[in-house]
């Protein structure tokens, strides 16, 4: 996943180096645990966007915050998204996204279900955006919840079986349903 990322990425900054060809792949990279690459990038949208206000405010906080997860640090993942808090309507629902995994990383449930919920409930602002049924696979592993998963897989029922969150969510569904069939 990690070479697709990256031959993606990198296809995609040689048909344009624009604010939001940068900060997109940034942020994949970012996402991707792939860290070094990511920075580079933000230091060169920093550099040719100084004065650009969505970029210095959202994107590059949204950038900086998915590597502080990766990197296991929910708590600074939140605190960086809170200079982004302002824009964050404009951000296609990334700082809730990862707002929402960092307070799973943190075991807050209920706080990790109130951004997951912010993403399902508006559907229709960014109506082809992947992060719904993330977002819905978040909530279920939030609410450790059968019905939420189910709910999931019907989202990505046309999806490649080897995707990793796909394949990451069957494992954890099982165990839930196993856990459940044992208590009743």
């Amino acid at each position: 996943l990690k070479t697709v990322i990256k031959t993606q990425t990198q296809n995609a900054l040689r048909l344009e180096r624009n604010s939001l060809t940068l900060s997109r792949t940034a942020l994949a990279l970012a996402l991707a645990g792939q860290q070094r690459e990511a920075e580079r990038l933000a230091v060169e949208l920093s550099r040719e966007f100084p004065k650009d206000t969505l970029i210095n405010n959202l994107w590059l906080p949204i950038i900086r915050a998915a590597a502080e997860l990766q990197n296991g640090k929910a708590k600074e993942a939140i605190e960086e998204l809170e200079t982004a808090k302002r824009f964050e309507r404009a951000a296609e629902f990334y700082p809730q996204y990862i707002r929402g995994l960092a307070y799973l990383q943190l075991n807050i449930s209920k706080q990790a279900i109130a951004e997951f919920d912010k993403i399902l409930n508006h559907r229709g602002e960014a109506v082809l955006s992947a992060l719904y049924p993330l977002a819905r696979l978040g909530l279920a592993r939030a609410k450790k919840d059968e019905k939420e998963y189910v709910k999931f897989f019907e989202m990505w029922k046309n999806a490649d079986r080897d995707m990793p969150a796909l394949v990451q969510a069957e494992k954890e569904f099982e165990k839930i349903r196993l856990s459940n069939s044992l208590k009743g």
